[in-house]
């Protein structure tokens, strides 16, 4: 009974006592931009990890430019493909796989297509999901992702107006499970997610049972625009978010809603008890852009201030990357509780949206 007594004072004195954190910043120039990093405890989180290139990403999206100078580093290769010889290598069904696949136009390119410049906001979008998960950091170009190293799988199954449908994206996450991804990143919902699509819920389930965590926004139909009313994902649910397991487990899809600079529920979000577990920073969001230098209108590489739950969502999958850097062997269930227990009350700031906004706001220190 002493013992007992003696480790449970010892508990409180370790818990009460102040600590020091060095909070490690990377030297990237555009660092002091991104505004949402610190706000989720990026920086005291780098102090114990950076990502490991280990950890691979599936982004599954409107294509990733593989040869952007801030990811190129860290986007993945399939090691069992030999480049552009016309054969499949590895006998996945894929010729020349090489960085993942193009599901729109079913060749080798995953990069996004960007016909129509006026459409920027959909053909940047795999890009800048893919940048807030990963820009390599510290080395002095552009931003900091989340993860300074990983490795990002990039799979395009949305157009250059970011649409597509639910066949494309369960054909994508089967690429996924077969490429052995460690998290799925689903940063959409309109275009895509409006109804209940057995072959897509199958394809969860096939990844879910293979171990793979998937993360998924909320959607943007707060202020009405696709006629949902207010954004009430329990009223009118929306997929893939609200794809949850057979008996309601909610890790089988993290689902991410979006924050502004003062922790309320941006206007433009939806929430939900069942569908949406987390919250986190998504207004104003500065990442890697889809660029050609000789290209007035596209020579710029990073910036931007775009809004969205699609933005807040890779922050979540950026923290479970990180989480899984050092704890590989941690599942969907494991982390979903991590990113739970370790989240910011934010309940105070947003009184008509009571346990609609998941557990809280990410934080990234103490979920690591």
């Amino acid at each position: 009974m002493m013992n007992k007594i003696l480790i449970l004072f010892l508990s409180i004195i370790w818990l009460s006592a102040p600590f020091f954190v060095l909070a490690q910043t990377p030297n990237d120039p555009q660092y002091a931009n991104q505004w949402y990093l610190p706000a989720i405890h990026a920086p005291e989180a780098w102090d114990k990890t950076t990502g490991s290139s280990k950890v691979v990403v599936a982004v599954i999206d409107s294509g990733v430019e593989v040869a952007h100078p801030d990811l190129s580093d860290n986007i993945w290769r399939n090691s069992k493909e030999l480049p552009y010889n016309g054969i499949d290598d590895d006998k996945n069904g894929y010729v020349d796989d090489i960085y993942g696949w193009d599901f729109i136009n079913n060749d080798t390119d995953p990069s996004p297509d960007f016909i129509n410049k006026d459409k920027k906001s959909s053909f940047q979008h795999g890009t800048l999901i893919a940048g807030l998960i990963g820009a390599t950091g510290n080395n002095a170009t552009d931003g900091a992702g989340i993860n300074w190293q990983v490795k990002i799988m990039a799979l395009k199954a949305l157009d250059e107006n970011g649409e597509g449908n639910q066949l494309l994206v369960a054909k994508a996450i089967d690429y996924s499970v077969r490429q052995k991804a460690d998290i799925i990143s689903l940063s959409f919902v309109s275009g895509v997610g409006e109804t209940l699509d057995n072959e897509f819920y199958l394809a969860i389930q096939r990844a879910h049972e293979a171990g793979i965590v998937i993360v998924a926004a909320g959607g943007n139909d707060a202020l009405g625009i696709s006629g949902i009313l207010d954004g009430d994902l329990d009223f009118s649910p929306r997929y893939p978010v609200c794809y949850d397991g057979p008996q309601g487990e909610p890790w089988w899809v993290i689902g991410v809603t979006a924050l502004d600079k003062n922790d309320k529920k941006a206007p433009f979000a939806a929430y939900g008890f069942r569908c949406i577990d987390i919250s986190a920073p998504g207004v104003e969001m500065q990442s890697t852009l889809v660029h050609n230098p000789n290209d007035s209108e596209l020579n710029q590489s990073f910036g931007g201030k775009y809004s969205g739950t699609s933005l807040a969502a890779p922050l979540v999958t950026g923290a479970v990357a990180l989480i899984k850097s050092i704890r590989p062997d941690l599942g969907p269930k494991e982390i979903y509780y991590i990113l739970n227990k370790s989240a910011d009350n934010i309940e105070a700031k947003n009184l008509n949206y009571p346990q609609q906004l998941g557990a809280g706001k990410l934080n990234l220190a103490r979920a690591m």
